[in-house]
């Protein structure tokens, strides 16, 4: 059971590991959000190995971030209270696990996290101009930007990509061709790209140097939470992106650099976090499954 497992986890008078690596990345992100990286640590090291973990390990993964046990069972106790995870207790541990609606979240996130660059222009796009009720519901906008479309003007709405899904009730929708110099011009009046293209030079700062340090100079430990950072902040970001065709975006747009760069850290670090999460990782039943074939094609489309 997990409970025979624990001499191997950190206790609460052991020493706290730091590494000078995660410090450093540390300094230049955003104060962290508990609850957020719990999210993060599910989906990128839990998830794949059966989905559920101990208290105990989360909060061994997160002292190594400077995140004390008292903030960590606050956090899961908000994500519980929110229908986020699930808490089952075995004994006097406890075990959590995703809900289906955040899994799926994270699942639908996936792609855009560890997938390849958004595929070429196909010369087709996709205009939505409210009518009706629907010009003065700031919902229906809301929920079409949501899905990926850029608003040009009040009510009017653009998209680009053959099978691009048409919104229903309330709009008028014409798609047919539009050649990509028309495209790029749509491109600017409809997304604010310069604070995102910020993001991304901000995260190239943080990890590019990391990416280019030999796997082997890793500690086990150092590179679970240097991978639990860099999901965390590339996913901060990647999901607020469009992810337009490049040839569409501004000249050296910087999020093709930022995902090459998380592309080639991913791989240098997860083998060490994987032998960590191998042999200090555990739910109810022990040790966790090995990490699946999912986490191994991970960014595999990425050069």
């Amino acid at each position: 059971m997990a409970s025979d497992l624990r001499p191997e986890m950190r206790r609460d008078t052991d020493p706290v590991p730091r590494f000078a690596s995660v410090d450093r990345v540390l300094s230049g992100q955003p104060t962290l959000r508990v609850w957020s990286v719990i999210v993060t640590v599910f989906g990128d090291s839990i998830v794949p190995r059966g989905g559920e973990v101990w208290l105990g390990t989360l909060s061994a993964i997160l002292a190594g971030l400077g995140i004390d046990d008292q903030a960590v069972r606050a956090a899961v106790s908000r994500l519980t209270k929110d229908g986020l995870l699930a808490r089952e207790r075995v004994g006097r541990n406890a075990y959590y696990r995703l809900m289906d609606a955040a899994g799926q979240d994270f699942a639908t996130a996936t792609d855009r996290i560890y997938g390849s660059e958004p595929a070429a222009y196909d010369g087709q796009a996709c205009i939505a101009t409210a009518r009706g009720a629907a010009q003065a519901d700031p919902d229906r906008g809301g929920d079409l930007t949501r899905a990926g479309w850029g608003r040009i003007a009040a009510g009017v709405f653009c998209r680009f990509g053959a099978g691009t899904d048409r919104p229903e009730n309330g709009f008028v929708t014409l798609c047919g061709p539009l050649d990509a110099e028309e495209a790029r011009a749509l491109v600017a009046l409809a997304w604010d790209l310069a604070d995102l293209a910020e993001a991304y030079e901000g995260f190239e700062a943080s990890f590019a140097g990391l990416a280019d340090r030999p796997q082997e100079d890793f500690d086990d430990l150092e590179a679970l939470l240097l991978r639990t950072l860099l999901i965390h902040a590339f996913r901060r970001i990647v999901l607020r992106d469009p992810m337009l065709p490049l040839d569409l975006m501004p000249k050296d747009w910087p999020g093709r650099q930022a995902r090459r760069t998380a592309a080639r850290l991913y791989r240098a670090l997860s083998p060490g976090a994987a032998r960590w999460l191998d042999r200090h990782a555990v739910d109810r039943e022990g040790a966790l499954t090995k990490g699946n074939t999912a986490t191994q094609t991970r960014f595999v489309s990425v050069d």
